[in-house]
């Protein structure tokens, strides 16, 4: 892939990735040269093809990345997944990623998030389709024989030190094999170091 890095009174970067296959790990090995500034989740993996261009000075504030990411065959935490597409884009400072689908079987979480790199303002929101709580690895390792539809949504904004957010989660269609079982919803939320929580 093409890389100009240039020094002097006009130092910079003008770098072309094009990763026809690569894991997430490895790649966030490399970070620590150009983005010392963004420190990346350690409890993923995945393998992905992208393009990513970056381009400018060697400050994070000024640098301009912009790219998307096609992601397979993955693991968050313990928790396999079959997809996850994003499209990644820094400029003036606020990273953004955007059009995030995370899918698994037929179900499948949208989100987003933008941190703004200078002063640590996180933004980010979420949300379920279509999730069978026995499409959850975790869970259908228990056997409980417990069955149900799991909706769920999330957003937040703050800083890792002062960060707000809100969690909404219902159980539908509920069964222990042949008999309906009562639904549930909970409703979840963090301001800073105080919780709160309503269940029905």
């Amino acid at each position: 892939f093409p890389v100009t890095i240039n020094f002097g009174e006009r130092s910079g970067l003008d770098i072309d990735l094009n990763f026809e296959k690569s894991t997430y790990l490895n790649s966030i090995k490399m970070l620590p040269l150009i983005f010392k500034e963004i420190e990346m989740p350690q409890n993923l993996d995945f393998n992905y093809l992208g393009k990513i261009k970056i381009k400018g000075p060697f400050d994070i504030l000024k640098l301009k990345v912009d790219g998307n990411v096609m992601g397979f065959d993955g693991q968050l935490l313990q928790e396999k997944f079959d997809n996850l597409n994003f499209a990644i884009k820094l400029d003036e400072g606020l990273l953004e990623f955007e059009d995030v689908q995370l899918k698994k079987f037929k179900s499948y979480l949208l989100a987003s998030a933008k941190i703004n790199l200078g002063s640590g303002f996180l933004e980010y929101r979420g949300r379920s389709y279509g999730l069978n709580l026995n499409d959850l690895d975790f869970y259908r390792n228990l056997r409980l024989g417990y069955q149900g539809r799991l909706d769920f949504d999330f957003e937040g904004n703050g800083t890792t030190k002062n960060l707000s957010s809100k969690y909404r989660i219902k159980l539908s269609d509920a069964s222990i094999g042949s008999t309906s079982m009562p639904g549930a919803q909970a409703v979840a939320y963090f301001d800073g170091k105080d919780f709160s929580k309503t269940v029905s």
